[in-house]
């Protein structure tokens, strides 16, 4: 019976894992993580059917047995949109959307919490299905989605960076937008929250490609610089390799500024790679800094 009880740790465990990899980019692992993350919360489950008298047992766990589902179902998802698997991730969206139907898998021990959790999931479900729309180049609902951004402050991050990379792709134009939201970005700077940190270090990379297309360069190469100095704090390797070949692409028109930071930033991933014994850096690549 204690192995049955410890199952709340590792569930816990493989949240924090899934949030981890949010922040940087790892999208196969996430896939991986949450089938099982999935596997064990439905082995919960048929365990939790068998145990029908022991009505304290559903609340050992952290959260409700259905917040384990769906952040599996949602982690899944969102990782598939950003490998492009468009389909597959609308089928995610739509299991945790109505997660109801987990619900009637489990005694009615904790339902207050699973109420809570069917809400939470069915209310990020929409905005979520809204991005895959954008990301298939379907702009007939920005208005919907933009509405939905103005009530939620909270999804206003993930949201802006997702309208930014649709943008991009589809040569879309954000004039409007960004200067409605402009007052948010100008907030988007540190977060302790890893998924948040890989959200704005997307995000100001957008805003850098943005700019850049539209000839607005040097406002696109602060934005550049932004993003590569959140990704280097946290290790967000993919993050740092686009910033930085966005930036050397464009380094003919920056300002002695930003050629100054760019330098300072590079020079410091030097040390600290030489400091780990890394033989091979992406930094080194800059031959033309001294």
């Amino acid at each position: 019976m204690a192995n049955r009880f410890k199952i709340g740790d590792e569930l816990q465990s493989l949240v924090v894992e899934l949030k981890n990899n949010f922040g940087r980019n790892n999208w196969q692992e996430i896939i991986q993580t949450a089938n099982i993350l999935l596997s064990k919360a439905i082995l919960f489950i048929e365990d939790q059917k068998n145990y029908k008298n022991e009505n304290n047992y559903c609340t050992k766990l952290p959260r409700s047995i259905v917040y384990y589902v769906g952040f599996a179902k949602m982690a899944k998802g969102t990782a598939l949109e950003q490998l492009g698997e468009f389909d597959q991730a609308i089928d995610e969206i739509q299991f945790y959307m109505h997660l109801e139907h987990v619900v009637s898998e489990i005694i009615e021990l904790d339902s207050d919490r699973n109420e809570e959790e069917i809400q939470y999931f069915n209310t990020i479900a929409l905005p979520n299905y809204y991005v895959v729309q954008l990301k298939r180049g379907n702009f007939n609902i920005i208005n919907e989605y933009l509405a939905f951004l103005e009530q939620e402050e909270e999804e206003r991050l993930p949201g802006i960076s997702m309208i930014l990379e649709a943008a991009n792709k589809y040569s879309y134009d954000v004039d409007r937008i960004i200067e409605d939201f402009k007052a948010d970005f100008d907030e988007i700077e540190f977060y302790d929250d890893p998924v948040n940190m890989g959200y704005t270090i997307n995000c100001k990379y957008q805003l850098a490609v943005y700019y850049i297309n539209r000839k607005d360069i040097q406002v696109g190469l602060d934005y550049a610089l932004q993003s590569l100095q959140l990704a280097v704090k946290i290790g967000n390797d993919k993050g740092s390799s686009s910033c930085l070949f966005l930036f050397e692409n464009n380094r003919d028109y920056a300002t002695d500024i930003q050629l100054a930071t760019f330098k300072s930033i590079i020079k410091g991933v030097q040390a600290y790679e030489k400091e780990v014994g890394n033989s091979i850096s992406i930094a080194d690549s800059f031959i033309w800094i001294s």
